[in-house]
């Protein structure tokens, strides 16, 4: 484009004369035209379309810049997206991937109907693929080849996944990008992505392989000498999640003798905590660390773990001894009698109904709040409910007479209500009208005659 709007300024040789050509460039794609119009914009780029097909074999140069014209001049045509899509395919050619890969993500943005999108996807996976083993390099202003960077390789892999999600090549650069990532050694970011696969394509081939990436990173952390044993338990359960999902996978052999090397690893390392205590005089916190070890069967340390906690039990019993559960004491409270019940085999005995309600709080031996109170005196028994229909006498219903109406009052007589009734006010006489003015006569034109004015004095 850029040498096609050069050679438009030589042509035409000064600014003001370029400036109308240009505006060539510089249509309005979202006014869609006329009927008429679109199907004469159809006829001259199929055209032209057909002309840069036949450039092709013997001027691809020519042909490219024919199939940039027809996107630019016919953009709303069917032309426009065959054309757009041999521009990608034309700069691959050439080598210059870079190009290639923007000019076919330009196709997938404006030209998602296309029955070409899937081969557009697929054309950027190969480059992205090219370029990420160092097959094809790109090239710095068309001759200078250069290597593609990483950052660049992600990019582009993330625009696939983004255009096509559900593409049979999402998931594979789903997985390129956590390789490049697990390369850079930022495991987090690796991590993240491997989990990406198995949470949005769990059936995929890759998501065994990525399940046991997840775990054989935090097991490369363990054996590089990491003392952190979150990375042992993070590396576990992805191990541990290859053989419940992935059971038939090739990884599943390698996650289990993984799983078997992180007991060994494990009891190693709490073997070493206990140590550290030991000789912090720390003995409880020590014998912690050597009780679980010693109960790892096959770890080589447990046995060892075991001899030094009979040691610290023998040279300090009091700090080491595990404490043993509390006994409950008795409950000091009114039984049902209403006497006052105490356990009869004296203190640190178990009450009467202490195996009844296990875990009772009130019923421990260090609890030293109020007594319980009695449940039976509190609530009392309820009466079983009667479940047998022969136990549940019928009580016939017994119709009642409904009261009957209270007797009209007695009438009263018409003398009798002119008695008790004031008698009516007079009427008030009407007010008298006053007469009307007299009508004041017309003259002989139609005017008022008007009084003669009163005498000046």
């Amino acid at each position: 484009m850029a040498l096609a709007l050069a050679g438009a300024f030589t042509i035409v040789g000064n600014r003001a004369q370029a400036l109308p050509f240009v505006d060539l460039f510089a249509k309005d794609l979202e006014q869609v035209p006329a009927t008429e119009e679109l199907r004469r914009q159809e006829d001259e780029a199929r055209a032209k379309l057909n002309e840069a097909l036949a450039l092709e074999a013997r001027r691809p140069g020519k042909a490219l810049d024919e199939h940039q014209s027809i996107v630019r001049r016919y953009p709303l045509t069917t032309a426009a997206a065959m054309s757009q899509y041999k521009i990608g395919e034309l700069l691959r050619a050439d080598g210059k991937d870079s190009r290639a890969f923007d000019a076919f993500q330009t196709f997938v943005e404006n030209y998602k109907g296309s029955s070409a999108f899937p081969d557009a996807i697929r054309n950027q996976y190969e480059i992205a693929q090219q370029g990420g083993d160092g097959g094809r390099r790109s090239r710095v202003l068309g001759v200078i080849p250069r290597k593609v960077q990483k950052s660049e390789l992600l990019e582009w892999y993330g625009k696939i996944v983004a255009s096509a999600p559900f593409s049979e090549y999402a998931p594979l650069s789903q997985f390129a990008i956590a390789e490049i990532y697990e390369e850079q050694e930022q495991s987090a970011m690796a991590i993240a992505a491997y989990q990406a696969i198995v949470d949005k394509y769990p059936r995929h081939a890759k998501a065994a392989e990525a399940q046991f990436r997840i775990g054989n990173i935090g097991r490369t952390a363990v054996e590089s000498g990491s003392q952190d044993l979150s990375n042992i338990q993070s590396a576990r359960g992805a191990f541990e999640d290859v053989l419940l999902a992935y059971e038939d996978s090739e990884r599943a052999t390698e996650a289990r003798a993984a799983l078997q090397q992180f007991d060994a690893v494990e009891a190693e390392k709490m073997f070493e905590v206990g140590q550290f205590y030991e000789k912090q005089k720390k003995f409880r916190s020590a014998a912690v660390y050597y009780r679980k070890v010693a109960a790892m069967p096959g770890s080589p340390r447990a046995a060892e773990a075991q001899q030094r906690l009979d040691q610290l039990v023998a040279a300090v019993p009091d700090e080491v001894e595990e404490r043993r559960p509390l006994i409950p004491r008795p409950r000091l409270g009114l039984g049902r009698d209403g006497a006052s019940e105490v356990a009869a085999a004296g203190d640190g005995a178990t009450p009467p109904d202490a195996a009844a309600r296990p875990g009772l709080l009130k019923a421990r031996s260090n609890y030293v709040g109020p007594p319980a109170p009695d449940l039976a005196i509190v609530a009392p028994d309820k009466p079983k409910m009667r479940t047998n229909p022969a136990a549940v006498p019928i009580v016939p219903l017994e119709e009642q007479d409904p009261d009957p109406l209270p007797p009209p009052p007695p009438p009263i007589e018409e003398e009798a209500l002119s008695d008790t009734l004031p008698p009516p006010p007079a009427p008030e006489p009407a007010p008298e009208e006053e007469p009307l003015p007299p009508i004041p006569a017309l003259d002989d034109d139609g005017f008022l005659t008007l009084p003669p004015p009163p005498p000046a004095d």
